[in-house]
């Protein structure tokens, strides 16, 4: 058999050689290309907007766990696979990660006394 596939390819001319080498290697690109695609994991963002210390302390976390993810925006931005987006803000919550960050509702926690009517306003604006 590969005695005939010799003397076929040695009968053909140089330009149907050529189209033959340029259709394979073409298939070959193809299916590196689909097999690439098709392996590559959807990532999305576990947080935005981090400050570089948070940001550090939850990359750290992140390689200790072996979990893959991408920096983006400057770094204030971690991305991770979509199927472990939600299990991971919930360890990291578990150990106080981010740190810093906005502030929510939990603004009404810290202040002792009751405030004038203006700042529970701008507390409540803050808050949402």
């Amino acid at each position: 058999m590969v005695s005939q596939l010799r003397q076929l390819w040695n009968a053909l001319d140089l330009r149907a050689r050529m189209v033959i080498l340029g259709a394979t290697a073409l298939c070959v690109a193809a299916l590196i290309s689909l097999l690439r695609f098709s392996s590559s994991v959807e990532m999305t963002a576990l947080y935005t907007g981090l400050a570089a210390e948070d940001a550090a302390a939850i990359v750290e976390k992140l390689k200790a766990e072996r979990v893959p993810y991408r920096l983006s925006d400057g770094g204030s931005t971690i991305a991770v696979p979509q199927e472990k987006v939600y299990e991971l803000r919930i360890s990291l919550a578990r150990e106080g990660l981010p740190a810093s960050g906005q502030v929510g509702f939990e603004i009404f926690d810290r202040s002792g006394l009751p405030g004038t009517q203006f700042s529970n306003r701008v507390n409540y604006q803050r808050a949402l």
